[in-house]
């Protein structure tokens, strides 16, 4: 029985101002290592930097970027062959002097 291999992509999701903006800065997408993403000539990343008010939306945003990065890029991939790992990210607080 031969496996089928998955797309796996890492979003990484970045809190900022305070729980008003949602930032899908990072995705990461890897084919068919496993649960490991590999960048290169069997994977790709993708930043952006759009803010939304609800993480729910930023998460969409970034799976549409992604699917049209793994359509473009993995023939033939269809959705139930992505895994999709979100990773919550918080910024970091400014220093105060």
């Amino acid at each position: 029985m031969t496996v089928k291999k998955k797309v796996m992509c890492r979003i990484f999701i970045e809190e900022r101002k305070h729980g008003t903006a949602w930032v899908p800065y990072k995705t990461l997408m890897g084919y068919g290592m496993g649960n490991r993403v590999i960048i290169g000539s069997r994977g790709e990343h993708v930043y952006g930097g759009a803010e939304f008010g609800i993480k729910e939306h930023a998460v969409d945003a970034a799976k549409a970027k992604a699917r049209e990065v793994i359509a473009a890029k993995f023939e033939g991939v269809a959705e139930e062959d992505i895994e999709w790992a979100i990773v919550d990210e918080a910024a970091p607080l400014p220093i105060a002097v």
